[in-house]
């Protein structure tokens, strides 16, 4: 029992950031209005037409809309990717750019 508790509170601690980036950015709030208020545009014109609902071009535009606010107000609340070491890799290709340089000169001599 102990397990789930800490289980539970761990994801709930992993959670916390991204409730508080969803709390504060207004950016993110205005693309989840934008979804919601699409989405329930395409709910109730689906509604009003239910066979033709499959052929109605409004209705998949407001759901892409939809899901286009969707995925921006989740890359916005995502923490940005952290930046790759190329540093390292550079001064190992230095390196050995060095030793062979160095290795080529000695064999010439």
């Amino acid at each position: 029992m102990a397990s789930k508790k800490s289980r539970s509170a761990r994801s709930a601690r992993s959670a916390m950031p991204y409730a508080q980036r969803l709390m504060a950015d207004q950016y993110v709030q205005d693309q989840l209005r934008n979804a919601f208020m699409k989405l329930r545009e395409a709910y109730g014109r689906a509604a009003r037409h239910p066979g033709k609902a499959a052929e109605d071009k409004q209705l998949y535009g407001s759901v892409r809309e939809a899901a286009t606010s969707i995925r921006r107000a989740v890359g916005a609340i995502q923490e940005p990717p952290k930046p790759k070491r190329r540093g390292r890799q550079v001064f190992v290709l230095a390196l050995l750019a060095t030793g062979a340089a160095l290795l080529a000169k000695q064999a010439s001599s």
